[in-house]
């Protein structure tokens, strides 16, 4: 008895030759062989997470789906090390599964896949699988000052894209009774800062 190296895989064929032993009379053998198809590859698995926190998990093909378990197979965690609560959906055939991290997560998010979690279809343990990558889910802010003289300052987060800002709807400006007031607002040179002046006689 014995048995084929690990990461062995296709067909592996045994052969007996011809009169290559005897029996006790002194009679050669007959020849003999068998054939069967190997699998003794670990299977595999692929993480990969977006800055947004898109999370897609994918199991080799040769991988059951029945030795998943997302709950204790997908580890997710955040940047202290702390799991990270994500329902995660399965493909149809069950070896994807993807997931959005949480809202208002910011920093290194971690996804791993122990080692020998999952099984193929022979029965061979999984490899291990890891990603990670910084998430930025926080909604970005903005900060308004207005001087009792007029002095108008409108200063957006740094990670604000400048592309986006559109000073004519963007920044509403409005007298006491809700009536807008036409201002020329100028930008900084980073385009995230935009200061103006209300006009004279505005009370």
């Amino acid at each position: 008895t014995g048995k084929v190296p690990e990461n062995t895989e296709g067909k592996v064929t045994v052969t007996v030759p011809d009169g290559s032993y005897e029996d006790t009379s002194g009679n050669p053998g007959t020849p003999g062989t068998g054939e069967e198809n190997v699998n003794m590859l670990p299977p595999g698995v692929t993480v990969d997470i977006t800055p947004d926190g898109e999370i897609k998990v994918t199991f080799d093909p040769d991988v059951d789906p029945e030795t998943i378990d997302p709950k204790t197979d997908i580890v997710i965690t955040d940047k202290d090390g702390n799991p990270i609560e994500i329902s995660l959906t399965p493909s149809e055939d069950g070896l994807t599964w993807t997931g959005k991290v949480p809202e208002n997560t910011e920093g290194k998010v971690t996804v791993t896949v122990p080692e020998g979690s999952y099984d193929d279809t022979s029965g061979n343990p999984g490899q291990p699988g890891t990603g990670e990558e910084n998430v930025n889910m926080l909604p970005p802010g903005v900060t308004v000052d207005i001087t009792p003289d007029g002095e108008i300052k409108v200063t957006f987060d740094p990670d604000v894209d400048p592309e986006t800002i559109d000073p004519k709807t963007d920044i509403v400006i409005t007298d006491k009774d809700g009536n807008p007031i036409e201002i020329s607002l100028t930008p900084s040179e980073d385009g995230l800062t935009w200061t103006g002046k209300v006009p004279e006689n505005t009370e």
